[in-house]
């Protein structure tokens, strides 16, 4: 199933932002090192995979997983991103 949220975390971080962001990434479970997005699981060709990009709405996620378990790693990177950001992080349209 596609999925897809918007986090509020705005495009302007200081770069001391971006570094604690991109260690939250690599924490994550199904984290694939890479030069390219960020990405988790596999890539859009793969049955499962999540991706990230910073848009000026905030960071976008999207990927294919049941909606069970998107949820869940979703709520485990805010969780994270909250704590290396020192600010509630969640669903920028809530």
């Amino acid at each position: 199933m596609h999925q897809r949220i918007t986090l509020n975390v705005g495009y302007d971080q200081p770069q001391e932002a971006w570094d604690a962001v991109m260690a939250a990434y690599r924490a994550m479970p199904g984290w694939i090192e890479s030069d390219d997005m960020p990405h988790w699981f596999g890539t859009e060709s793969d049955e499962r995979y999540v991706m990230a990009s910073v848009e000026p709405s905030g960071i976008v996620l999207e990927g294919k997983m049941e909606a069970f378990e998107w949820e869940h790693w979703v709520a485990d990177l805010c969780t994270r991103l909250s704590i290396v950001l020192g600010r509630p992080v969640g669903d920028a349209e809530s």
